[in-house]
């Protein structure tokens, strides 16, 4: 990973020099996977390829550390015990990929969305540093930094640090947002820590899926809290 090279092309972008010099003005993908244009039947292409396709239905299953190389897993939902960033409605299918290489780069942990068997999110949630200096050499952007000070407390005594986060934008439109975010922070032993991540998204298709499934949560949780009451009404 090329930290040097991002946070060095992060500096030029905050100042407004122009460093893009291939840059293209629309992205709308990553390799072969396009919002809007890539259907579900990409999946079967890649098991082709030999990709090795399995299910997953919990956090720990669908986790990184268990998704690697060349396997693909389908998040299943469960509206008896929904979890977040599982899929809850019929139409939405969620799949993991552990490891897709493009343009000479290994992107680990990619997370594609399809709503009625189209893609409409595509996502990099594991250390994707290397995707973003490319991204940020290939297309147009601008850059939000965010910065914040903070209390650490240690043996030594209280001294301050500062948590930032950049929030890369390259396109921000009707039909796709397209960002990477690349942050610093402190835990609650002040131990330094870093996080990156990038999404390209078809916001209405998104914004959709997410509205239908709040619904599915909300019934979900009343019905919960039913039961609860109906369990205390009986002491």
């Amino acid at each position: 990973m090329n930290t040097i090279k991002i946070i060095f092309l992060i500096i030029v972008t905050t100042l407004g020099l122009n460093y893009n010099g291939f840059s293209q003005s629309k992205i709308d993908g990553i390799g072969i996977f396009k919002i809007d244009k890539t259907t579900i039947s990409v999946i079967d292409s890649l098991v082709n390829q030999g990709y090795q396709l399995k299910t997953c239905n919990d956090m720990l299953g669908c986790s990184s550390y268990k998704i690697t190389g060349m396997t693909i897993a389908e998040k299943i939902g469960n509206k008896m015990k929904p979890e977040t960033n599982f899929p809850l409605i019929p139409e939405n299918r969620i799949f993991a990929i552990g490891e897709y290489n493009v343009a000479g780069i290994e992107i680990t942990n990619l997370e594609l969305r399809f709503y009625k068997d189209t893609l409409y999110q595509i996502k990099s949630v594991v250390g994707d540093l290397e995707l973003q200096t490319a991204l940020q050499e290939k297309y147009e952007e601008t850059v939000e930094v965010d910065k914040k000070e903070i209390l650490c407390s240690s043996v030594y005594g209280e001294f301050k640090e500062e948590e930032v986060r950049y929030l890369i934008k390259y396109r921000d439109d009707q039909k796709i947002h397209a960002m990477s975010s690349f942050s610093t922070s402190f835990d609650d032993k002040c131990k330094k820590k870093t996080f990156s991540f990038t999404a390209i998204t078809n916001p209405k298709t998104d914004e959709l899926v997410k509205l239908n499934t709040d619904e599915i949560l909300k019934t979900f949780l009343a019905e919960e809290q039913l039961q609860k009451k109906i369990k205390l009404d009986s002491l």
